[in-house]
């Protein structure tokens, strides 16, 4: 008996040090987000870095609760997965949960992805503003009990649910990725995915994005080449003080000629004013005042024609910096084209990544506060705003209805002239 006892309680220390040890590896990795979010080091299941880990459906298992039932079933009062059925939380505990889909577009917008290979497996390595990194394999995903597309996609639950697209409240929204493509899409719960989680003592829901350096100069007084798209005006080849048509260049607050190192209310020359006109005039036009009077702000007629009747094809711009960056070729009826490199907006000292686009010079009807701007979305918010599906091929949306199609004129954005002369 006495024996027994001890092969128990050996065996007991055995794994409770198997799982000291294991608890060890699991590491919160501080990237230098700006929320602050930490990431795990590795999948749920895993054991090392590198491993695929397990595969989980969303919410709680079929044979538990019957087939097919909505994912908005198992939301907590927040809109994500109930903490009940959170595999990071009931597999590791208190500190860690499921990323929600706000805290992957940040390590989206935030991080550098770069695809690679580490210890024989594909995956992403992903660095934070800070200099670290952690590796997302591409794990692929369970379909039944066969494991597709492993070493060429990786497939990751997050904890929210579409709601406002076609298959609202059915399906979770999940991150995904080959080595070509990051994108957002969806799939039914029943699924088996991969889960990492984040801390959960960290921040729920990120802030602005990253903080602007110094005051940057920009040469404000080289003017772009006047191409014709074979609409009604003709267009810059590239933007205000940017260098290349791949820059982003200055960025402006609406009716302001002058960039700035900080974008709030309380400096806006404009917020809250009376401005029915700007274009071509040269205190308010930035166009006008750094390019001469043969150059303009866009109308918002004129971006309108821009948007219908070109062209756009998503692409990765590389800028004079050698950063790459998310863009378009906007061709127009003629076969000309130009290069629009998607801003991220520029609010207080930061860049909003969620909040992308280029002024024009109309003033939104009926507001001293906005101006209209073409407006870039991600399929994930175009999909909440009913202006496209997340399972389309595209990585950004055009926001062509006029639906939110502005933005406060304190906001800094970058300006695309057109040529008037």
């Amino acid at each position: 008996m006495k024996r027994t006892f001890r092969l128990i309680l050996v065996a007991s220390l055995c794994l409770g040090l198997a799982n000291a040890a294991f608890a060890a590896k699991i590491v919160a990795v501080d990237l230098g987000l700006p929320s602050g979010t930490k990431w795990a080091n590795m999948n749920v299941g895993a054991k090392e870095t590198t491993d695929f880990g397990n595969y989980f459906v969303w919410g709680p298992s079929f044979s538990e609760y019957g087939d097919w039932e909505d994912a908005y079933e198992y939301i907590d009062e927040s809109g994500v997965l109930s903490k009940t059925y959170d595999v990071a939380y009931l597999n590791w505990g208190e500190d860690w949960r499921m990323p929600t889909q706000d805290e992957w577009s940040e390590l989206k917008t935030q991080c550098e992805w770069t695809w690679t290979s580490v210890d024989g497996i594909n995956g992403y390595q992903v660095t934070g503003p800070n200099g670290n990194s952690l590796f997302l394999p591409a794990a692929g995903y369970l379909d039944d009990s066969k494991n597709d597309d492993v070493q060429k996609e990786g497939a990751y639950w997050t904890s929210d649910i579409v709601m406002t697209c076609r298959n609202a409240g059915k399906d979770p929204v999940i991150w995904k990725f080959d080595s070509e493509k990051r994108k957002w899409s969806y799939t039914s719960r029943g699924w088996k995915l991969s889960v990492r989680p984040v801390y959960a003592k960290s921040p729920k829901k990120p802030v602005k994005s990253s903080q602007a350096s110094a005051q940057v100069y920009y040469d404000l007084s080289k003017p772009g080449e006047a191409v014709d798209l074979g609409l009604s005006v003709k267009w810059s080849s590239m933007n205000i003080g940017a260098k290349a048509p791949e820059d982003v260049g200055a960025y402006f607050a609406w009716g302001e000629i002058k960039p700035k190192k900080e974008y709030a209310q309380e400096n806006s020359l404009t917020y809250g004013e009376k401005k029915e006109k700007i274009a071509g005039n040269v205190k308010y036009d930035a166009a006008t005042a750094n390019w001469g009077s043969s150059w303009q702000m866009p109308t918002k007629r004129q971006m309108q024609e821009l948007i219908e009747k070109c062209q756009w094809k998503n692409m990765t711009l590389t800028n004079s910096e050698g950063k790459e960056i998310p863009g378009f070729k906007v061709t127009g009826p003629n076969g000309n084209s130009i290069i629009l490199p998607n801003a991220a907006a520029r609010e207080d000292f930061s860049f909003d990544d969620a909040s992308r686009g280029y002024w024009t010079s109309t003033p939104e009807n009926g507001s001293l506060n906005n101006a209209f701007s073409l407006k870039f979305i991600e399929p994930f918010y175009a999909c909440k705003m009913g202006i496209g599906f997340m399972d389309e091929d595209r990585d950004w949306f055009i926001d062509i209805d006029n639906q939110d199609q502005s933005h406060s004129r304190f906001m800094g954005l970058p300006i695309r002239p057109i040529f008037v002369q």
